[in-house]
């Protein structure tokens, strides 16, 4: 589907759609994980993200001191914040709304279409930033080794 008709059908079946009329300076596609942008002064390699680009984090230079956060996973799950448990799109959206708030979360992505263009993409995914840095974490806890003792150095 084209972008139009990706829009009527989100519309026939109750689907919110931010896109309106009026052209926007860039296609943005927004769901639970976060948020992507593109087009406009973002293809422009050379520039930084302008600030308008940014819906969900707060750019870098204006973000709050650094904060802990910890995520409770039960067999590799994440199922609290902090010791409170929490269902998993309301952990999802309460972790973006932490890593939004500290500027977490902002990926200026370089990537390859299936046509051959190159096109730069400007993520902000708070929520999958603390989830997968923290699910890292805890593989480095209890993955195995693959290392046997012949293959040490």
């Amino acid at each position: 589907m084209g972008r139009e008709e990706e829009i009527a059908y989100a519309r026939e079946h109750g689907i919110p759609v931010k896109a309106g009329p009026r052209r926007r300076r860039y296609s943005i596609d927004d769901n639970l994980w976060g948020r992507s942008s593109e087009g406009g002064a973002i293809e422009d390699i050379e520039e930084p993200p302008r600030a308008d680009v940014f819906n969900l984090v707060t750019p870098p230079q204006m973000r709050r001191r650094a904060a802990d956060v910890t995520i409770g996973f039960e067999r590799g799950t994440p199922v609290s914040i902090d010791g409170a448990r929490l269902e998993l799109v309301e952990l999802l959206e309460q972790a973006g709304e932490i890593g939004a708030r500290h500027g977490v979360g902002i990926v200026d992505h370089i990537e390859d279409r299936i046509v051959g263009l190159k096109v730069r993409d400007i993520y902000e995914v708070p929520a999958a930033t603390i989830i997968l840095t923290a699910h890292k974490e805890l593989e480095k806890l209890v993955g195995r080794s693959t290392r046997t003792p012949s293959s040490r150095a």
